[in-house]
């Protein structure tokens, strides 16, 4: 352990050094693209680019500051993994993790990926960041639709994706586990994620209707006595007063019928004639 110590204590120094090193760098990163610019074995400069106000973004001074930086921000990121408690420079900016789950929408372009992300009202996306505590977005070609606000800058061109954005790994993992399910296609009949999420929207819109759904299990498509959780034991007690088939008397198809021949059921009785 005291080895492992010492040794930590020499990688944390080196890499101090170098971000030193950057330092006096960028002190003299003008001269040095002037000395730079003079060499007549340099190899070719790229292209000009240009940005949004007009103004040249990547000149030879502009390549080599952000040259420089990286280089800067990977040794303090070392440094901040062996001593968390380190004070980097005041114009560090921590990067915080993300991951980039590309939505396969050009094999599966009727299927809708984005619809089982969002949920209704967005509630899926937001309970999968509560639950991940990362920022998860729909960004690339299609996430925006015509005439509103475009993408984030940089995702413009790139295919459309589920980008992920935490504070740690550990929270960027956990999001991708819970976004994974959801870009793997899977018919609409076993989709129990996109029936909760139908059944979430009637509930919203008001539509919803109780009796369409398992008291027991809550889904959808049998009765409590066809429950496949129920016990077996409690189903093989069950049976209809009307046709003695092993299901809820209220829900048997004759039980109409039966209180028709019993005078219970019909229409109502006509009121007595006007004797007046």
């Amino acid at each position: 352990t005291l080895f492992r110590s010492d040794q930590q204590e020499q990688e944390v120094a080196l890499l101090v050094m170098q971000v030193d090193s950057c330092k006096q760098r960028l002190a003299s990163v003008d001269d040095d693209a002037k000395a730079a610019a003079m060499d007549p074995n340099r190899s070719p400069s790229p292209p000009p680019t240009y940005g949004a106000d007009g103004a040249r973004n990547n000149t030879r001074v502009l390549r080599m500051t952000k040259q420089i930086m990286s280089e800067r921000d990977n040794s303090i990121k070392g440094i901040l993994k062996l001593q968390p408690f380190y004070q980097p420079p005041s114009d560090y900016v921590r990067e915080r993790p993300t991951r980039k789950l590309y939505i396969p929408i050009k094999e599966y372009p009727n299927y809708n990926f984005i619809g089982l992300i969002i949920g209704p009202r967005g509630n899926t996306q937001k309970k999968m960041e509560k639950e991940s505590g990362c920022k998860i977005s729909i960004r690339g070609k299609g996430s925006v639709k015509s005439g509103a606000r475009g993408p984030a800058k940089g995702d413009e061109e790139d295919e459309l994706h589920v980008l992920i954005t935490g504070d740690t790994d550990e929270q960027a993992d956990r999001a991708v586990e819970l976004c994974m399910p959801l870009l793997q296609p899977v018919d609409d009949s076993t989709n129990e994620h996109k029936l909760r999420q139908l059944k979430e929207l009637s509930i919203i819109n008001g539509t919803f209707r109780e009796e369409d759904y398992c008291r027991i299990c809550g889904e959808k498509g049998h009765k409590e006595h066809d429950c496949p959780t129920r016990d077996p034991k409690l189903r093989g007690l069950i049976k209809c007063a009307v046709c003695g088939e092993p299901h809820a008397t209220r829900d048997c198809p004759q039980r109409a019928g039966a209180l028709n021949a019993l005078g219970m059921g019909g229409a109502p009785a006509a009121p007595p004639a006007n004797m007046d």
